[in-house]
């Protein structure tokens, strides 16, 4: 007998079922998910909390006509089973495979790729008040989660919607959890209402909107009923949904964290697939190696405890830069604000401007949007913090939006501004410890690259060779580098080396300012560089260094070796190197074919 996922793919959609099919479908989908992300990794726990509310959504309204908008992106597994996209998930996580996100080129059931936090009332508001001047049909339904409800973007959003009161539905999926649990007081709000408080709402009311709920977001008789009542209002819908995260998950879940997003997993246990034991060629397991972000987050605690002016920031990205443990550690002198990384910024600016030692640690992705905030607060103002910024360069295996490509080139530019970026986790907490204890002058950001020491760090003695032959007059020149991309660039050295050409390796660790004492050395006894980087093409390392070479008037050749000008899919390092004509071998060949005689 087929199965109800099979039938909604190849009969027109959910509406082929009978209402009364659906909670047997709610069942397969969910028994489909667990056994899918066990298998791929991904996003576990909001996926398997959304999918009442997503099938009640597919019944009642006509995807793509409708447009479904969803805040970060992440819980649209769902939403993809049901436009036909079940056989995609066995891809996902993969070199060449589907996203975990939306994506536009995939189907049309997904309006724009996207995958950070708090876009969706702009966006679907946008549509709603284009409806409204055209005539046009189509209802905008933001999907959004109570922890990107606190976005300042959102925030905005709600502001204008509250005025204009454009026809769309905001379907607020309200699990109390962000990556971590939410501890905000918008959530403390949204928690305080219960079904004996139904259609209540002071917050809500107040800014505009109709205010429905709150609803059991796994009661599907309850999410359609209300559904289709909503759907006929004039104006801006709030709809509250309670759900829970991990719902369903056969396995404790008594730390939802782990199950927000995770490696493949053992679907007993629920304990993470090592690399030593998967099989399944393609599927990224848990690397045995360390990460180099778990051992700067332990820097960053042990630091903490010893010094009582030390404050820890995050916007809701304990995760990705490892710092759970240290903000368990001095939780007076912590603050987790929430997915707000302007905010964040900013409240850093004033517990500096009081004598504290702020440390803000990022995803780097997310750090693009604090720009203003660093520029305007930060750096005209000349405030001391230290910012850490995590996965820098290619980000792994999640959406494009989650690569860092841009660090390089739009940072490099601030006055006021010191970057580093230091070769491996020892260089870092090395660097982080003297920033910390000696205390910074400025704003200052330590960035590190995403991966394993394993695959990203090379060995101390590598690192001492490259020491050791910086200037040795058998160079033809040198190879500069940053970090993520070092190990590539020490094979390209060994390739070149066997072609009969002696090259040196250095990895530019101050990024900005370039190191004048260091470049003029340089300029003395080299004039060919190959600069190496997982940035784009304009504005980064290999731009500053044709700069500062412009500047000191030397006329260098440089062959820069870059991720081009555009946008890079997800993937693993090693597949998007090859994809952008950047690994190892071809940058040899680009090497040979601009000095095709070299010899040492």
């Amino acid at each position: 007998m087929s199965s109800l996922i099979d039938q909604v793919s190849a009969e027109g959609g959910i509406q082929s079922l009978t209402r009364e099919q659906l909670p047997a479908l709610a069942d397969e989908i969910r028994d489909f998910l667990i056994h899918s992300v066990c298998r791929t990794g991904g996003h576990l726990g909001v996926n398997t909390g959304i999918v009442e509310v997503t099938i009640a959504m597919h019944y009642v309204f006509d995807s793509p006509k409708d447009k479904f908008v969803w805040d970060v992106g992440h819980q649209v597994y769902v939403h993809k089973i049901l436009t036909g996209r079940a056989h995609t998930l066995k891809t996902m996580r993969q070199d060449g495979g589907s996203p975990g996100f939306p994506a536009k080129d995939e189907s049309e059931h997904d309006l724009m790729d996207v995958s950070h936090g708090g876009t969706s009332l702009s966006v679907a508001s946008g549509i709603a008040l284009a409806n409204k001047i055209k005539g046009t049909d189509g209802y905008p339904i933001a999907i959004i989660g109570d922890s990107a409800l606190g976005e300042g973007l959102a925030l905005e959003a709600l502001n204008q919607i509250g005025y204009d009161k454009p026809k769309m539905l905001m379907i607020v999926n309200d699990n109390g959890w962000g990556i971590t649990e939410n501890k905000t007081a918008l959530k403390a709000h949204l928690a305080s209402k219960t079904e004996m408080m139904s259609n209540q709402d002071g917050l809500f009311e107040a800014m505009g909107l109709k205010y429905v709920g709150p609803v059991d977001g796994h009661d599907l008789d309850a999410l359609i009923d209300v559904l289709e009542e909503v759907k006929d209002e004039p104006g801006p819908v709030a709809l509250h949904v309670k759900t829970e995260k991990g719902r369903g998950v056969p396995f404790p879940t008594d730390d939802i964290t782990k199950y927000h997003f995770c490696f493949p997993l053992n679907t007993e246990t629920g304990k993470p697939i090592t690399e030593d034991i998967g099989t399944e060629e393609g599927v990224f397991y848990k690397p045995l190696s360390s990460f180099n972000a778990a051992l700067v987050g332990a820097k960053i605690k042990e630091i903490a405890e010893s010094d009582d002016d030390i404050a820890l920031i995050t916007p809701a990205t304990m995760g990705a830069s490892e710092t759970l443990g240290a903000f368990n550690a001095v939780p007076d002198r912590a603050f987790d604000v929430g997915m707000a990384e302007q905010h964040a910024l900013t409240l850093g600016v004033g517990l500096s401007l009081q004598g504290m030692k702020p440390i803000i640690s990022y995803q780097s992705t997310f750090f693009q949007r604090a720009y203003d905030q660093l520029v305007h607060d930060a750096c005209v103002n000349n405030v001391p913090l230290l910012i850490i910024l995590a996965r820098s360069g290619l980000a792994g295996l999640d959406h494009a939006t989650h690569h860092a490509v841009l660090d390089l080139s739009y940072l490099s530019c601030v006055p006021n501004l010191e970057i580093y970026f230091p070769p491996d986790h020892k260089s870092f907490n090395a660097l982080l410890e003297d920033k910390a204890r000696n205390w910074v002058s400025g704003p200052t950001i330590l960035m590190n690259p995403y991966g394993t020491l394993e695959m990203i760090e090379p060995s101390d003695e590598e690192l001492q060779s490259m020491v050791d032959n910086l200037y040795n007059a058998d160079n033809v020149g040198v190879i500069l580098t940053t970090a993520g991309f070092l190990k590539s660039a020490l094979k390209v050295q060994a390739k070149l080396q066997e072609a009969g050409a002696k090259w040196a390796v250095l990895n530019v660790t101050k990024i900005a300012p370039l190191d004048q004492d260091l470049f003029a050395k340089l300029f003395g006894q080299y004039d060919r560089f190959v600069t190496m980087e997982e940035n784009v093409s304009r504005g980064g390392m290999g731009s500053s260094v044709l700069e500062i070479a412009n500047d000191m008037g030397k006329p260098i050749e440089a062959l820069r070796i870059t991720l081009g000008d555009k946008f890079v899919d997800h993937g693993t390092r090693p597949y998007l190197h090859a994809q952008c004509d950047i690994g190892a071998d071809n940058v040899v060949a680009k090497v040979k074919a601009k000095w095709p005689d070299l010899k040492s």
